[in-house]
């Protein structure tokens, strides 16, 4: 059986929602931020390369 994805959605928001719950709000963004960094560089991350590489194919 399939995710949908608004299925994934609902479950990161119970989940964000009981983060916020269980600790102080300078601590959840402690933990919230770094999350969406990483989240940034893997969605970000295979274009990155690829144009990396092609920029610098002729090496120095």
């Amino acid at each position: 059986m399939a995710v949908t994805q608004q299925e994934i959605e609902n479950r990161l928001w119970d989940a964000a929602d009981e983060l916020r719950v269980a600790m102080p709000e300078a601590q959840y963004s402690s933990v919230i931020f770094p999350l969406m960094f990483w989240k940034y560089l893997s969605d970000t991350w295979e274009y990155q390369h690829q144009k990396f590489l092609a920029e610098n194919e002729d090496g120095p």
